[in-house]
């Protein structure tokens, strides 16, 4: 209880602080690094930079995704969603680390897929009514 009471103290006292710390546990946990420009760009390996723009992916991924099923206006935009967005909150305010977010994975990998498919079936949605339509014109 007593460490308790001194992180709430540091984090009302220093409010602007805990706000630049939570974003750099945020980032990392997505990305891979607190920095993640300055860490691919001096990454040792193409290795390493291959993780840290496959996990930049990975969430852009997500974020689509989580865009695409409430633009679908999906039943399952909000219990999929719930899990990759809460989960993580206990370690943004605490300590980030991509092995923190093993856990959510399947569902960032699920996301991206979502919004792939988005991308494609409405694609091939434009492209039916197009057919559609020229049908129509040439038959009538």
């Amino acid at each position: 209880q007593k460490k308790w009471q001194e992180a709430v103290s540091f984090s009302m006292a220093h409010k602007r602080l805990e706000l630049w710390l939570t974003k750099r546990r945020l980032v990392a946990m997505w990305i891979g690094s607190p920095d993640p420009i300055i860490d691919f760009r001096d990454a040792s390996s193409p290795f390493i930079r291959f993780l840290y723009m496959a996990n930049a992916l990975a969430a852009l991924g997500a974020l689509a995704g989580i865009l695409a099923l409430f633009w679908k206006r999906s039943p399952y935009a909000f219990p999929v969603v719930v899990f990759p967005v809460v989960f993580p909150c206990v370690y943004y305010v605490t300590h980030g680390s991509l092995r923190y977010r093993s856990p959510v994975d399947p569902v960032v990998m699920l996301l991206g897929a979502a919004a792939i498919e988005a991308i494609f079936s409405r694609g091939a949605d434009t492209r039916d009514i197009a057919a559609r339509n020229s049908s129509r014109c040439v038959g009538g």
